[in-house]
């Protein structure tokens, strides 16, 4: 894969981290335990992962 894969999954980072944590929050799951996958499923929410990946 080329450099433009590795400057896309820099950016995407961070969002993934802020939304994992917005997410949660919606949640009142404030811990890191449990599946994030299922918290996404609970709140009907598309990782930005699956939208720029």
């Amino acid at each position: 894969m080329g450099k433009s894969y590795t400057l896309t999954q820099k950016a995407i980072k961070p969002l993934q981290l802020q939304q994992n944590k917005i997410i949660r929050m919606c949640l009142n799951k404030y811990s890191l335990e449990g599946s994030t996958s299922q918290n996404y499923k609970e709140l009907k929410v598309l990782p930005i992962r699956s939208v720029y990946l």
